[in-house]
Order: structure tokens, then sequence, then C-alpha cells
């Protein structure tokens, strides 16, 4: 893994005879591409063996390859991969990098708000809200962390003080959060106030219809 993340360099082709041997087309300079691996689930990799890698008469650890390989205990370096499997939903991983980096530079900067979304993906919503509301005192006016604060605290069953911080935090937010703070906190609003008007009574008709009670 590089710095950027998954990455691949795409230099050819290779195909495989019916006797097993490989056999590599390299591409011309100017159609060989280096690019990050998305986490869509359509990217299949497959590791080839060494062996095969000299058979196609290839570098088993290119040049181009050293050069990515060269840094790989800076925080720089481990905070990226943290944000790369967090990113990937492969938290524990990103944990392991995170926490590496928090014990050498714990103020390092993204690294708070990487912890917040792991603590929200493994449901761990109490810590994720002292984490949250650590950061907010050194940045009260941050609204994607109002954002994650909204998601923690309905996850976590506090509508009251989720309410309360929506209403903070849509004025801070972009439009991006914005919509998914909306789409977070209406089915629990909603479904609150159903149960409220059912336990009171106070059930809605259509326009146009009456209600009715038996004699």
């Amino acid at each position: 893994m590089s710095p950027q993340g998954l990455t691949v360099r795409q230099g050819g082709l290779f195909k495989i005879k019916k006797d097993g041997v490989f056999i590599s087309h390299k591409n011309p300079p100017n159609q060989i591409r280096i690019e990050r691996l998305q986490d869509n689930g359509r990217v299949k990799v497959a590791w080839i063996p060494d062996d095969k890698i000299k058979e196609m008469q290839e570098d088993v650890e290119p040049d181009w390859l050293k050069i990515y390989k060269a840094d790989t205990t800076s925080v720089p370096y481990l905070f990226r991969l943290g944000f790369t499997y967090n990113a990937a939903n492969q938290i524990d991983k990103a944990l392991y990098y995170l926490n590496r980096v928090k014990n050498t530079n714990p103020d390092y900067r993204g690294l708070a708000f990487e912890f917040i979304y792991a603590y929200n993906a493994l449901n761990q919503f109490d810590k994720a809200e002292v984490a949250i509301n650590d950061e907010l005192k050194k940045t009260p006016n941050n609204g994607h962390l109002y954002k994650e604060l909204v998601y923690a605290q309905i996850k976590s069953g506090k509508m009251d003080k989720a309410e309360e911080t929506y209403k903070k935090g849509i004025l801070l937010c972009s439009v991006g959060d914005k919509t998914e703070m909306i789409m977070n906190i209406i089915p629990p609003i909603s479904r609150r106030k159903i149960k409220k008007n059912l336990t009171t009574g106070q059930i809605m008709h259509k326009p146009g219809y009456q209600q009715t009670t038996n004699a």
C-alpha cells in the first residue's frame, strides 16, 4: 500500500498460455497509469507468485514501487493508512494505525475525526460523543462534527440531545452534511411523534373524512 492508499500501476497486460506459462505485454510509457483503487466492490485483486513475475521478465520489486515503499513508519504515512482503512470500512485495521499515530502525535491534524468515524462505525457511540465534544471545544463552529454528534446521539437513544445538536449544527453544516443530518434525524423524530400521538389518542385523519364512533 502506498501513502495514497491502495494503489495500482497499470503498465500492461498478461496472458496465461495453456501450458501455464505467463506472457506479458507492456504498454508504451505514455500509456502507463498509476491510480488509487476505489472501495466500490468492483475491484478484484490477485497476487501473482514471484516466480511467475520473473517468468514475464519483470522485477519482483520494480523501481517505481521502491519509491512508494521508502516511507513506512512516518506519522503521515501511518495516518494515511488509517484513513484508507476507515474509508474501506476495515475499522480494526484503521484503529491499529491510528493508535500508532496517536502514540507519536496525539494532536495530528485529522486524527480526532478518524477516531470519531471509527467509533461510530463500531457502534461505540459514547466514545464518539466524548471525542466529538472534546473537538468542539477547540473548533465550536465545525459543522462536520455536529453531523457526527447527531448521528451518535440518535444511535445511543439520546433524541432530546440530538434535536438540540441538530438545531445548532444545521446553521454551520455544508449542504452535503445538512442533507445527511436531516436524513438521519427525520425517521426517529417521526417515529417518536407517532408513538406520542398513539399514546395520547391523537389520531390523524385524512382531509374530508370524519371520525366515527360506535354507539
